[in-house]
């Protein structure tokens, strides 16, 4: 049972925290600020693997400049022994050569065919490298640019990309990882903020529930940060002192004026009192007298009332207090005013 009660506990803060208005404000800064941060690794993912691109192409373009100038100086021979020169310094680096002849027949480089891809306008080719890597057992993805030369002979020259890709990938998994991170930090900022608003929002709903219930003397609990919680409490407080003294003036009145009122219609009783009396000693008719003997006591007792409703108010004068059967005195409430609604047509009932 008690961990039945703690659940339900536990279920209804949770319910409150997700409802309430804190937490869809943090929820929606953190929608809003998640969207932000999503753009701007975006915006570095795009602009970082666009540079990485635009490099590798300029490699390969430079590379094809200068292997064009060195043809028409060495001619094909030169062009041969430039070729493998540099594939002799980096046999197992990323760079791609294949010269062939007009129908294609290699005649230098570190491809054996050339690739069956077609090349787009600006003679770019993208295409997958065979028995790759260093246990040349892979497959790796490589970017490569024609060229033709005069005599009709067809140079290529080009990267094996996998590294970029590689690359690419991990700044994309960082990326993933930073976005997911960012996530789960508003979170948690967002229902410590929420956690927090509701806090200072409770102390204050509880303050009231509690002078709603009558204790007018409970004042909201400032935390002297001077933050707007702080001030509006300020504010409250201000506002229930004021209500505090209207309602003290007005109880004050009231019971000045039935103390006031109470005297003289008591010194009224004890002449009717008298008068009834000596109307009793000369055998006149003592009607009239009791009659407004028993208005001047209606009048007493409500007045009397009056004063006791104040000293209630004060909650300071409960000693006379004591439990009574609401059923009994729902009974005798419907007793009473019966009749009146038989006259007017009306009925009454009573479920308890």
């Amino acid at each position: 049972m008690p961990s039945r009660i703690i659940g339900v506990i536990a279920w209804s803060m949770q319910h409150r925290l997700l409802h309430s208005f804190s937490f869809r404000l943090a929820f929606a800064y953190m929608v809003l600020f998640g969207i932000s941060v999503l753009l701007l690794l975006g915006f570095i993912y795009w602009s970082t693997a666009a540079y990485m691109s635009r490099q590798a192409d300029a490699t390969i373009a430079a590379e094809i400049t200068g292997l064009s100038e060195r043809y028409d100086i060495d001619g094909l021979t030169g062009l041969i022994n430039v070729i493998n020169e540099r594939l002799s310094r980096k046999p197992t680096g990323s760079s791609i050569y294949l010269l062939t002849t007009t129908i294609n027949t290699p005649i230098a480089g570190n491809l054996n065919r050339w690739p069956a891809t077609q090349a787009d306008k600006e003679g770019w080719l993208n295409f997958q490298l065979e028995n790759a890597g260093r246990d040349k057992n892979e497959i790796h993805l490589a970017r490569a640019r024609s060229f033709t030369l005069t005599g009709g002979f067809h140079l290529l020259v080009g990267r094996d990309i996998y590294e970029l890709e590689e690359t690419q990938r991990r700044i994309i998994r960082a990326l993933i990882l930073g976005f997911a991170i960012t996530l789960v930090l508003g979170s948690i900022g967002g229902i410590v903020l929420s956690r927090r608003v509701m806090k200072r929002l409770e102390a204050i709903n509880t303050t009231s529930r509690e002078i709603i219930n009558g204790d007018l003397s409970r004042r909201i609990t400032l935390q002297h940060s001077g933050d707007e919680f702080d001030s509006l409490a300020g504010n409250l407080n201000a506002m229930l002192d004021q209500i505090e003294e209207l309602m003290e003036g007005v109880r004050r009145v009231s019971d000045s004026i039935a103390h006031d009122l109470r005297t003289p219609l008591a010194r009224l009783r004890n002449r009717l009192e008298l008068l009834r009396a000596e109307q009793e000693k000369t055998h006149q008719d003592p009607t009239l007298a009791e009659q407004a003997i028993s208005d001047a006591d209606g009048m007493l007792q409500t007045f009397n009332a009056l004063l006791r409703i104040a000293r209630i108010e004060t909650l300071h004068h409960r000693e006379a207090f004591k439990k009574i059967d609401l059923g009994t005195l729902l009974h005798d409430v419907i007793e009473l005013y019966e009749p009146l609604a038989e006259e007017k047509g009306q009925s009454l009932s009573l479920q308890a």
